[in-house]
């Protein structure tokens, strides 16, 4: 029999210990990541970088969107017109909602007050209200709208319409249209500077990233690598990083000089990406072969790739716990 040491603490100390791992294992970042063609949703705990648990959502999940301060990510299952609702702290599905449509992206607003679908197929875009899962107003914009967007006051949505070549903004309290931006042909991914004052689009058939200024709105362009998809922005806001799906490999933007300064091998069919904010890791979700890249933002190298699931794509913000 192996021999057991046990140690006595004190009352007063084990709950400060205990206190204190409580905090420490909420503290972490997760990273969610849609499987297409498994069903699925693969968790990576992003201290270790291994999944730890595959959750089953609807049919054919794509798109991901995260509230921290509501404990949710919110899946779209595009052939199963739905959406999933995960508990990031069970990490297990809490709701599903019915989505007549093809829903692809999705965004919560920085209040956490509302989600917005991008249903592909009847070129429209939701907003639903968090608090009760309602519909709030629905309305028609461009063609087959993708990738989204929040302000960083809430008040505007971006989103990119990949069959009509433009950018939509949508005052969010009116629910109107009040620009519309041509940009490359088919807009896909978007993201915008932590400041919000510049709003970027990948355009997959003219391999570029169109630029815009949302005061101004007047843009300039910045050549990438073969059919991009998606792009993530430092938390400084002086780097890009855009999934080149027919290179696969990421370009790296240096948004001061707006040019590609590295790019970097990863695995096949890079589409979803984002940057994590702790570690200054990148993260890439690999079509083709099934997995999760691992960037070190500082040399520029991949460091480590995961495994995950069948057609891995995680479109949007897939990290938590920032």
């Amino acid at each position: 029999m192996t021999d057991m040491t046990f140690l006595i603490v004190p009352r007063n100390v084990l709950l400060v210990l205990l206190a204190c791992f409580s905090i420490k294992s909420h503290a972490g970042s997760y990273a969610y990541i849609t499987n297409q063609g498994a069903d699925s949703v693969s968790v990576i705990d992003l201290s270790t970088n291994h999944v730890i648990k595959n959750i089953q959502v609807g049919k054919a999940p794509v798109g991901v969107a995260i509230s921290n301060k509501l404990g949710l990510a919110y899946i779209s299952n595009v052939d199963g017109q739905s959406i999933s609702v995960i508990d990031i702290k069970s990490n297990s599905v809490i709701k599903t909602l019915p989505i007549h449509g093809s829903p692809v992206g999705l965004a919560v607003s920085s209040d956490n007050r509302t989600l917005y679908v991008a249903d592909w197929t009847d070129d429209r875009i939701i907003a639903i209200d968090t608090a009760d899962n309602s519909l709030q107003q629905e309305i028609k914009i461009g063609k087959a709208p993708a990738g989204m967007v929040v302000s960083p006051d809430s008040r505007t949505l971006y989103i990119a319409c990949r069959d009509s070549n433009d950018v939509v903004a949508i005052d969010t309290r009116s629910f109107k249209i009040k620009n519309r931006i041509a940009v490359g042909r088919h807009p896909f991914g978007i993201s915008l500077s932590p400041d919000g004052k510049s709003l970027f689009v990948v355009n997959v058939l003219s391999n570029t990233v169109t630029i815009i200024d949302t005061d101004t709105m007047e843009n300039d362009s910045i050549k990438v690598g073969a059919h991009p998809y998606c792009i993530s922005i430092s938390s400084n806001g002086k780097t890009a990083y855009v999934t080149d799906t027919q290179d696969d490999d990421v370009s790296v933007l240096d948004l001061t000089q707006k040019k590609v300064i590295a790019t970097i091998p990863v695995g096949e069919v890079p589409e979803g990406i984002s940057f994590e904010a702790k570690s200054t890791h990148v993260y890439v979700t690999n079509w083709g072969s099934n997995s999760v890249s691992v960037i070190d933002s500082g040399s520029n190298q991949k460091i480590m790739e995961i495994p995950t699931g069948d057609k891995s794509r995680a479109f949007g913000e897939f990290i938590s716990g920032e």
